[in-house]
C-alpha cells in the first residue's frame, strides 16, 4: 500500500499546504455540512487526515462510499480555517481531486463503531469477526511496528534446526 501513496494520515503538516498528495485509509467518517459540502475522515495506521468536498461531483462520490470502506485520494493539500490542535494534522486539510475505492465495506451498517470498539463489549467484537477486523485500531495497531521489527530478530536468534527436542538445551 505505500507504493500507492506519497505520504499517510499522520504526517501531513502546515510545512505541506500546496503539495499533491495520494493518501491511503479508512473512511472513518463523512460529515455533511450542508448543500455540497462534506468532510470525510480518512485513517490509517498512522494517524487521521480530514478531507473536504466541497463540489457536487465529488461530495456525491464521497456519498456512495461507506464507512470503513479503503480508499485512495488525490488532492492538494491547504491550512485549515478552523484549527484542530488536539490532533497532530490539525492545522490542514486536502482537498481531493480524485477519489478511488480500493475494497467497500459491503455493510451499511457494522455492529459497532470501529474507531470506539475498545468500548464495545467483546463477544460483540469477535462474535462471527476474525481477529483481523481489530487491526484498524489504534491501540493494537500501535504495537505492529514493534512485533513486525522484533520478529525477524526472533528468527535470527533460533537455531537453524527443524525442532528441539522437549528439555534439550541448546
Amino acid at each position: 500500500m505505500t507504493q500507492s501513496r506519497t505520504h499517510n494520515c499522520g504526517e501531513l503538516r502546515q510545512s505541506d499546504v500546496g503539495s499533491a498528495v495520494t493518501l491511503c485509509g479508512w473512511m472513518e467518517n463523512m460529515r455533511e455540512v450542508g448543500g455540497n459540502l462534506a468532510f470525510v475522515i480518512l485513517r490509517d495506521f498512522y494517524g487521521t487526515t480530514q478531507l473536504v468536498a466541497e463540489d457536487e461531483e465529488m461530495f456525491k462520490k464521497f456519498k456512495e462510499i461507506t464507512k470503513e470502506s479503503t480508499i485512495r485520494i488525490e488532492g492538494t493539500v491547504r491550512e485549515r480555517s478552523n484549527k484542530n490542535p488536539k490532533i497532530p494534522t490539525g492545522d490542514i486539510e486536502v482537498v481531493p481531486t480524485s477519489v478511488t475505492v480500493l475494497g467497500r465495506n459491503r455493510n451499511n451498517e457494522l455492529p459497532f463503531e470501529i474507531n470506539r470498539s475498545k468500548d464495545a463489549d467483546e463477544n460483540l467484537r469477535l462474535n462471527g469477526m476474525k481477529r483481523l477486523h481489530l487491526i484498524p485500531f489504534s491501540s493494537t495497531t500501535s504495537a505492529l511496528p514493534k512485533k513486525l521489527h522484533a520478529s525477524p530478530m526472533a528468527t535470527s536468534i533460533l537455531p537453524s534446526r527443524p525442532s528441539w527436542p522437549l528439555g534439550a538445551s541448546a
